[in-house]
């Protein structure tokens, strides 16, 4: 089976961040068991039904981005990370309040 070129994004990553975002990649699939990952933009995105969740190394840290209003919602939780209208910046995985992240992959049953 060919690998997927978000494997090879992954791949590409110096460990620490390697580590942290395939520990997120591990966070969405276990909320999420149905989503689908792609490449979008040149980064992992993963998509089903109304949810899309995207995260990328950057030059001077991680992003996660979410939904404009799960960052809006949660701006208190997230007070001590640089946030953007939709975006999540942190540098260390353990910066990330990863219970509230989970919060925002969980859809109502």
């Amino acid at each position: 089976m060919p690998e997927k070129s978000s494997d090879k994004y992954y791949a590409s990553l110096e460990h620490d961040r390697k580590q942290a975002l395939e520990s997120l990649r591990s966070l969405i699939f276990k909320t999420i068991p149905e989503i689908k990952e792609t490449m979008r933009y040149n980064m992992p995105t993963f998509e089903v039904d109304d949810v899309v969740v995207a995260m990328a190394s950057q030059k001077h840290y991680m992003s996660l981005y979410l939904d404009v209003e799960f960052v809006e919602k949660y701006k208190n939780e997230l007070s001590h990370l640089n946030c953007g209208k939709s975006c999540v910046r942190f540098k260390r995985l353990s910066d990330l309040p990863l219970g509230t992240i989970k919060k925002s992959l969980q859809r109502p049953t």
